[in-house]
């Protein structure tokens, strides 16, 4: 749900009664699905840091990347 494109992802989503949300603030995304007005999944990118809730299920992530050695 990170790297996708919006416009190819949304439909789906909402064909199967989800809902799917993309805030941009500056350099920060923050993508949210949910469904009957109950968040599920939000995710939060500012290009050096992707977190991932699964709100539904109450555990997270967080990826940061780096530099390659």
């Amino acid at each position: 749900l990170c790297y996708f494109d919006m416009a190819l992802l949304k439909p789906h989503y909402e064909a199967s009664q989800f809902s799917l949300t993309e805030t941009i603030n500056g350099n920060e995304s923050k993508r949210t699905l949910s469904k009957g007005g109950k968040e599920i999944l939000t995710i939060t990118n500012n290009g050096s840091t992707i977190q991932l809730k699964n709100i539904l299920r109450n555990y997270s992530y967080t990826i940061t990347t780096g530099s390659a050695q």
